[in-house]
């Protein structure tokens, strides 16, 4: 027998968990992203390291810290109750449609040498953006 209750107070509680959760996680993996893009950098030049290895090993540094925030994302959702799962996975999903929609368009436009290269770094930062801007307009409650 479970004595597991549910009800709006019980999925607003598993919400604002999640999102403390995310939340004492999201912000000390930024804090080393930002470490990452800022210093590696500057450690590399000032000790010429160089080579496709080290390139390679800094690329893949950087973006380690965006992976773990997509898992975090992730966890968040399934941490909270159906209704918020539903608004966040919309919010999702129209910011994919949003952004991959345009990566067609321009990347024909690329192919048809009506546009100039895209800088792909810029895709991630737009779609997160993106995805809080969908999630606050359709009614989600942001990071409050």
């Amino acid at each position: 027998m479970s004595t597991e209750t549910s009800g709006p107070s019980n999925s607003i509680g598993n919400y604002k968990q999640a999102l403390r959760n995310y939340k004492r996680a999201f912000w000390p993996v930024i804090i080393v992203y930002m470490i990452i893009s800022l210093g590696v950098p500057v450690v590399a030049d000032a000790f010429n390291l160089d080579g496709w290895w080290i390139r390679a090993g800094i690329s893949l540094l950087n973006g380690l810290p965006i992976i773990v925030i997509f898992f975090l994302i992730w966890r968040m959702i399934g941490e909270t109750d159906e209704y918020t799962r539903l608004k966040q996975l919309e919010a999702i999903t129209l910011a994919a449609g949003i952004m991959f929609s345009f990566v067609a368009v321009w990347g024909f436009m690329e192919i048809h040498e009506a546009a100039s290269s895209f800088p792909v770094f810029f895709l991630t930062p737009a779609f997160l953006g993106l995805y809080g801007i969908v999630y606050k307009l359709r009614g989600g409650s942001g990071c409050s």
